[in-house]
């Protein structure tokens, strides 16, 4: 048995949800099956026909087709994902030449946490507006490496018995200073940092000081 239209004073048979074709395409068009709440009254705050209209309540079909351009836009997105090795090998080379995890995160505007996390190894891709923000840097470019033996010597001597947290409290630039003195070259950018944070020196003083002694 077909039952009539749920609306007050409408005795026309029930088609979807409880109402008559008439009020159910009314529905469709302004959110609201008997028309006492005006076209677009649900999304003030927003413009009508937007997604955010669609969200506050209103079920146009301008609301309707924004919302779901923005949902099939947003699944397409997430399924486009970057290998993560590419992003990490420029991680590295980023800061093999200077740059700092800090100065990194500042200028791809990424979270405090994004490069731990994408290096801790528990992903294996990377969203593209992350990588394309890691992957457009590009890598200093010195002049030349210097040798790292006047620059470790310098650092050790002040050094002394102290650790060498308390001269370079930044563990990027331990980690600097330690590949340094294995490979015995370092380049100017990561010197001059490590002068200046241990001795507060710059690279010209130190190299300079070498010059002259020899």
């Amino acid at each position: 048995m077909n039952h009539g239209c749920v609306v007050d004073g409408c005795d026309t048979a029930a088609r979807a949800r409880g109402w008559c074709s008439r009020h159910y395409q009314r529905w469709q068009r302004t959110g609201d099956p008997t028309g006492t709440i005006p076209r677009g009254s649900r999304c003030d705050a927003w413009q009508h026909g937007s997604r955010r209209g669609y969200q506050t309540g209103c079920r146009c079909f301008p609301c309707r087709v924004a919302n779901n351009r923005y949902q099939r836009a947003h699944r397409q997105g997430h399924t486009v994902r970057i290998p993560i090795d590419q992003v990490l090998a420029h991680l590295d080379q980023l800061t093999r030449s200077g740059w700092t995890l800090a100065a990194i995160t500042d200028a791809a505007d990424l979270g405090n946490s994004t490069l731990y996390q994408l290096r801790s190894g528990r992903q294996q891709t990377v969203n593209p507006r992350t990588a394309g923000a890691i992957l457009d840097l590009e890598p200093y470019r010195g002049p030349e490496r210097l040798p790292a033996g006047p620059l470790v010597d310098a650092i050790r001597t002040r050094q002394g018995h102290r650790r060498l947290t308390e001269l370079l409290p930044n563990v990027e630039d331990r980690r600097a200073f330690y590949r340094a003195a294995d490979s015995g070259t370092v380049n100017e950018p990561i010197a001059d940092r490590l002068a200046i944070g241990a001795l507060g020196l710059t690279i010209e003083a130190i190299y300079g000081w070498q010059a002259v002694a020899s």
